[in-house]
């Protein structure tokens, strides 16, 4: 047997030809590379979570097809990319010495939707799906946060970034559908470890890429659909799972799921000293985090939908199951570091996206205490609060992120909007100091058309240009834009253009909506089909 023999090598003349790349970049040059500034990681210590800004740097918007993101280091243990238009993450860069800065990932930062920008060992480039190519705004800024793993001496970490730009804008936008496990409780010595997640589709669906996702103790990967009629279809199988070789898989074929498919996710860790990949010797218990030598357990899925109503519904429907294993995870985690002021920041962002407002306030305000210097910890702090309609509370955690950062955008727009009324003079300020740093932001010029409306004739007809130009921005699909429009229309008594904005605005929400919104949208157009101005 050859294994037996000791694997000779073959004749070398009947080795293939290698691969012969025209660059550096393996889908040849791009049409972007956008390169980080250089990092000088210390020898030692806990993993670092850096997050790097750096602009898009051109005019106008561009689609992007495909990107390969080379990390330049070993000690990149695996990256995300996300897009701010705000402004704020660019601030957090600004306020470290160094290049980049520790923590979470500014609330203001997104993926494209329907996207999971990463990177991990093994990746190679990535091509998005025909026909939804991403948008990047030339003025935004890329977030590209970094896990890196000391290495036992001083490194040198600069990532770069190669973007591939479509002639066309998409006409289709995918959906992210992860299954996740973050209860992992994984006793030392233990050869089998196994859990699992499943999800059942509300729609039809079509997926296309698959990437599954651990760290060093995965053993295998299962990823199954079972189908209404009880049939039953592999969507991955990895029997050896290898952290430093994972990527993100194409179906050569798009695999149609109807309706009422069960998607399942199984995998199996091995943490005994029989895995040589367990970075633990001897072995260790192993819970879920995000540190290297924690635990994982992702499986996504790229999909497409019939139409944009399945799209929605399958998002929403998502979010709120994966939601409630995130804070699971969280608190998880937080039990072990009740310290890590990122992890309380992440923690209240999402029991805030779940409703859970009371509990979101108080891990702000354990945040703030952790970061008694920090404008964006008592920016949160504000933001948790109003939301639980403390407003006076919530005005002096604004106020405080200011007398930090005077030129912290989020806070000084959202003082204007805790501001009382009897205070307009000052919200208008506030607002207009927000459109110096960030001209153009349709939120921002929106409340000042609402404050302005409520002023002399001069101040009125400002509101009108201002409103106008917030639905421009907005492609006229904002309804909260299109409704302070309406109330500068009716400020100057043109009810009729008034009215007609307003039936604009409820054109735009589902059929049947009546909630808080929805009410008073048909009770101004009441209003304005009867000439009464909003005051």
């Amino acid at each position: 047997m050859w294994a037996g023999q000791g694997t000779p090598e073959g004749d070398p003349r009947d080795l293939p030809q290698p691969p012969q790349w025209t660059s550096d970049w393996e889908l040849g040059p791009p049409d972007l590379v956008i390169t980080l500034p250089a990092y000088q990681l210390r020898a030692g210590g806990s993993d670092m979570f850096r997050n790097f800004v750096v602009p898009a740097g051109f005019a106008g918007t561009k689609y992007v097809r495909a990107w390969q993101f080379r990390p330049g280091n070993r000690v990149v243990h695996h990256a995300t990319i996300q897009m701010d238009t705000t402004g704020l993450s660019r601030r957090l860069d600004a306020g470290d010495d160094s290049p980049g800065y520790e923590g979470v990932v500014a609330l203001t930062a997104r993926a494209p939707d329907g996207f999971f920008l990463d990177w991990a060992p093994g990746h190679r480039p990535a091509t998005a799906v025909e026909g939804t190519a991403w948008p990047l705004d030339g003025a935004s800024d890329l977030v590209v946060m970094l896990h890196l793993k000391p290495s036992g001496k001083p490194e040198t970490v600069q990532v770069s970034l190669g973007l591939y730009f479509s002639d066309t804008p998409p006409t289709r936008l995918p959906v992210m559908l992860r299954l996740t496990r973050q209860d992992l409780d994984i006793a030392a010595g233990d050869r089998s470890y196994e859990t699992s997640d499943s999800y059942t589709l509300p729609v039809d669906i079509v997926v296309h890429t698959v990437q599954p996702h651990a760290h060093y103790l995965g053993r295998r990967f299962d990823g199954t659909a079972r189908l209404p009629d009880g049939r039953s279809v592999p969507l991955i199988q990895i029997l050896d799972w290898n952290f430093n070789w994972q990527d993100v898989y194409h179906y050569q074929e798009p695999m149609a799921l109807p309706a009422g498919t069960r998607i399942s996710m199984r995998i199996v860790y091995d943490n005994s000293d029989g895995n040589p990949r367990n970075p633990h010797r001897p072995p260790r218990h192993v819970a879920y985090g995000q540190q290297t030598d924690d635990e994982m357990a992702e499986l996504w899925f790229q999909v497409l939908t019939r139409n944009e109503v399945d799209r929605v519904a399958l998002v929403k429907d998502l979010r709120g199951r994966v939601l409630q294993e995130e804070i699971k995870g969280r608190r998880a985690m937080l039990t072990r570091e009740p310290a890590n002021a990122a992890l309380r920041d992440d923690l209240l962002v999402m029991l805030t996206e779940a409703g859970r407002f009371a509990e979101a306030a108080d891990e702000a305000g354990r945040s703030a205490v952790l970061q008694p210097a920090s404008a964006a910890a008592q920016y949160n702090l504000g933001t948790a609060l109003m939301a639980v309609g403390r407003m006076e509370e919530a005005k002096a955690s604004f106020e405080k992120a200011i007398a930090i950062d005077p030129d912290h955008v989020a806070a000084l727009y959202n003082l204007a909007q805790v501001i009382d009324i009897s205070e307009r003079t000052l919200a208008i300020r506030h607002l207009r100091h927000v459109l110096e740093l960030r001209p153009g932001w349709a939120p921002a010029q929106s409340s000042l058309a609402w404050y302005l409306a409520r002023g002399d004739a001069d101040e009125r007809i400002e509101a009108l240009a201002m409103a106008r130009s917030a639905v421009k921005v907005t492609g006229g699909r904002d309804v909260s834009a299109l409704d302070v429009l309406a109330t500068a229309q009716a400020a100057l008594s043109q009810f009729a253009e008034a009215a007609a904005t307003v039936k604009q605005a409820l054109a735009l929400l589902p059929p049947g909506t009546d909630d808080t919104q929805a009410r008073g949208l048909r009770s101004r157009l009441e209003e304005y089909q009867r000439a009464i101005p909003r005051r």
